[in-house]
């Protein structure tokens, strides 16, 4: 994933920050793994096991894995011609912001995540400063293909050569982790392909291209599945087409049968990628596109698994767009990471003849994803009512189930956190029920998210039904023994108002509440009313005014609408009122907003 530009870190609230936890008992942490185990099948869990065991063996005899593969690639030829992808499809964001990229790499400046490091010097490889989601990054390769793209051959030379130096002789647990495996053999074809040969990036690359090929061969990411099984076989189509003998030949027919398998599960009846994030929808979507591009149009790949695939992508993925065309934060999603909707949309329509039909007002629901879209004049707004993640799949899970997205005069008024890093408090706060927009029962959060990548207790969605104008969704907690449901409503007899009405069945002495979660650019005029039952908020495009049921309350929190992005936050809390004193019971808050007066 490429940041186009680097970030800004804004000043960061300090009201919050996630304590580091104390160890839990022993007890606590087995029942807690247990809870999230059962959700994964015995095969995954072997997978792992051996993936664990692998680590281990390879810090023992780092060079090992490596001269193995390399046993395996020996003899490989160079395709003649080299396939050559089209700018458009390698890069959606456009040559400008390629040659951005290009020439601060040129200068030694490296840029992912909000953080910018001068390796002029000499590229630090394993850098300490370096959270594991930037090393990541950088072993990508990403910048020898921004290299290769703006034809600075030599500087993309020079990157190979130092990363084969530092990193090409000897096994360690990120550079050779699978995943940056897959990106950085994706990136070297992609590279070759754009300068013809594979010789223009180095002597040794074709090479190194095809010891890359073997060792993903080995280390299929069986244990994680999702989008990372999905871009080894991406990786292993490219090389496929790139490389030519019996390495290559077992590339094409490993990258099929996971691909028809793979795709078939992860791209849902309604388009959705099952991990229901935006950003990585758009990353598998590239990934298939770029696939087609690959293949002959009649390949069987292409007429019954890519084609459908990306057709049903397209539509959900027209489907969600915001008012200013891009994607909502929902899930581990942020903006910029990925490349261009529209851009994808438009190569859809040219590889596939995908046309998406226009979005009409009213309600559009995504049974899969459990997403339904709301939009009525002024008015738009996204409500979750899906499940957490697949089953066996919790990377990128969040305790964010029945929280909402709402847009007023094309501007976003109540957002989601996004996503600023894959570790450290940010990643717990972006997690947590109290950073989204949704119902919490004493503040806990609905599912049990821990870690950067876990998740135990799970909540659930008991049911959901939509009417016209509204959809209502019923959440068991985990935890807790309560009902929590949300209805989410155009309210035409008030005018341009959207109406969020909630309420919860709790036990006794258990305090529901109920959260908005400004965007950044959102801030209050003159805080709340006097009686606390209404505020009214300026955004970039005019006044908006937020009714609640009961009087509000102000925190403070944060946002991350890209990667490596920290934006302080308002956030509005109306406490749910009860109908019951004695023994638990019902009860109950709304919110109603209504823009009012345009800028201009």
């Amino acid at each position: 994933m490429h940041v186009d530009q680097p970030i800004p870190v804004a000043a960061r609230p300090v009201t919050w920050r996630e304590p580091r936890p104390p160890l839990a008992p022993l007890h606590a942490r087995a029942a807690r793994f247990v809870r999230t185990a059962r959700y994964i099948p015995l095969a995954q869990l072997a997978a792992r096991a051996e993936c664990m065991l692998r680590r281990h063996l390879y810090a023992l005899a780092p060079a090992a894995p490596i001269l193995s593969a390399r046993r395996l690639a020996a003899g490989t030829r160079e395709a003649a011609p080299l396939p050559a992808l089209a700018l458009a499809l390698i890069a959606p964001e456009g040559l400008d912001a390629v040659e951005r990229r290009a020439a601060a790499i040129a200068r030694g400046r490296f840029a992912y995540l909000g953080r910018e490091v001068d390796y002029s010097a000499g590229v630090r490889w394993h850098d300490p400063e370096a959270s594991p989601l930037w090393a990541f990054n950088l072993q990508y390769l990403g910048a020898v293909l921004d290299l290769a793209l703006t034809q600075r051959t030599a500087e993309a030379q020079r990157l190979v050569g130092d990363w084969s130096a530092a990193c090409g002789q000897r096994w360690d647990r990120v550079a050779w982790h699978p995943y940056p495996v897959s990106l950085r053999l994706a990136n070297l074809c992609l590279a070759a392909g754009r300068l013809g040969s594979f010789r223009a990036l180095g002597d040794g690359t074709l090479d190194l291209a095809a010891t890359h090929a073997a060792y993903l061969l080995g280390h299929l990411e069986r244990d994680l599945r999702g989008n990372h099984l999905l871009e080894n076989a991406f990786a292993l189509l490219l090389a496929a087409a790139c490389l030519r003998g019996p390495l290559a030949s077992r590339c094409d027919r490993v990258a099929r049968a996971l691909l028809a398998t793979e795709l078939d599960e992860q791209v849902r009846a309604d388009g959705s990628h099952f991990e229901l994030s935006p950003m990585y929808h758009l990353i598998v979507m590239q990934r298939c596109l770029q696939a087609i591009a690959l293949l002959d149009p009649g390949d069987v790949l292409v007429r019954d698994t890519l084609a459908p695939a990306v057709r049903r992508m397209a539509d959900f993925l027209s489907g969600i767009l915001c008012p200013d065309g891009d994607i909502p934060t929902l899930g581990d999603a942020a903006r910029g990471a990925a490349a261009p909707p529209r851009a994808l949309l438009a190569l859809a329509e040219r590889l596939v003849a995908a046309q998406p039909a226009p979005p009409a007002e009213g309600v559009t629901s995504f049974a899969d994803a459990g997403l339904h879209v709301f939009r009525s004049g002024r008015l738009w707004a996204v409500f979750d009512a899906g499940p957490v993640c697949p089953d066996y799949l919790p990377g990128h899970g969040q305790a964010d189930s029945l929280t909402v997205e709402v847009w007023c005069d094309g501007v976003c008024v109540v957002g989601d956190p996004g996503v600023h890093e894959y570790t450290g408090p940010e990643r717990a706060w972006g997690r947590s029920s109290r950073a989204h927009s949704t119902i919490t029962v004493d503040d806990a959060d609905t599912s049990e998210v821990y870690g950067s990548f876990r998740v135990g207790g799970r909540a659930r969605i008991a049911s959901v039904a939509a009417e016209s104008g509204a959809v209502t969704a019923t959440l068991k907690p985990f935890g807790v023994s309560a009902r929590l449901t949300r209805t989410v409503r155009l309210n035409r007899a008030a005018g341009a108002t959207l109406d969020i009405c909630d309420s919860a069945t709790v036990p006794a002495g258990r305090t529901a509440r109920t959260r908005l979660h400004l965007h950044p650019a959102v801030q209050l005029v003159g805080g709340l009313a006097a009686d606390g039952h209404h505020a009214i908020a300026r955004s970039p495009a005019g006044l908006i005014r937020i009714d609640s049921a009961q009087p509000l309350e102000l925190e403070r929190g944060r946002s991350s609408r890209q990667l490596g992005l920290i934006e302080p936050t308002t956030i509005l809390v109306q406490p749910l009122a009860t109908t019951a004193h004695h023994g638990g019971g019902a009860c109950t808050a709304q919110f109603s907003i209504a823009p009012l007066d345009r800028v201009g």
